[in-house]
């Protein structure tokens, strides 16, 4: 079964360190705008700055305040994720990384998106095993203020450590890159009780799969 580990005290002084922050943020604009010998045009986009990590840091702090009073605890347990939120020194940047390793079966349901998504990219690689297997992977949402306007975060997403373990001590490591498998290294034991290491890369030609496997 999965383990969770959720930290609701550190969520609220990360929230506390972001209102306090936040009241920096906005001092600092007072005074910056009160000078009159800057360039006009450096002043605009420094404002602009300014009001961009402005907007930033009020959604971060209500996203921390939701996370903190939410059942959202609960609702990970019985996913089976283990949370781990970081938010960055100057407070314009939040990760948010949920890691899961559990045992898996062929035919299950697959309800939570991040791991139905990536059973689904297994399915198109013909890389999804035919046993039960355990099958481990983290995913980190990373936000950032935005350089659209009226947006609060531009925000980026990555799958890493993914890993299956099947039947026979059969262990795959994928590398995922923007949405595609890249390759994956195999670890096996043989008969007489050597270990053999391969690589096999995935390449498209069209819509033609080709593992290419590099001993």
């Amino acid at each position: 079964m999965f383990k969770i580990k959720f930290y609701s005290n550190m969520i609220l002084k990360l929230f506390l360190i972001c209102v306090i922050q936040l009241e920096a943020s906005c001092d600092f604009k007072t005074n910056h705008t009160s000078k009159v010998n800057l360039d006009h045009n450096t002043s605009e986009n420094s404002e602009r700055l300014i009001n961009r990590d402005h907007e930033f840091k009020r959604w971060l702090i209500d996203t921390l305040y939701e996370l903190n009073n939410s059942n959202q605890n609960i609702v990970n347990k019985s996913k089976g994720i283990k949370k781990e939120i970081t938010v960055s020194p100057d407070s314009l940047g939040l990760s948010i990384i949920d890691k899961y390793d559990s045992i898996v079966a062929s035919n299950e349901d697959f309800k939570q998106k991040d791991v139905r998504d990536l059973i689904m990219l297994f399915r198109e690689y013909e890389e999804f095993p035919k046993g039960n297997f355990i099958l481990s992977f983290q995913t980190d949402y990373f936000y950032t203020p935005s350089m659209v306007p009226k947006l609060p975060y531009d925000m980026t997403f990555n799958i890493d450590n993914i890993k299956i373990i099947e039947q026979g001590e059969v262990i795959s490591y994928y590398s995922y890159i923007r949405g595609r498998l890249s390759y994956k290294e195999v670890m096996q034991f043989t008969p007489d009780g050597r270990k053999k290491n391969e690589r096999i890369n995935f390449i498209w030609d069209g819509k033609k799969l080709i593992k290419r496997k590099l001993e």
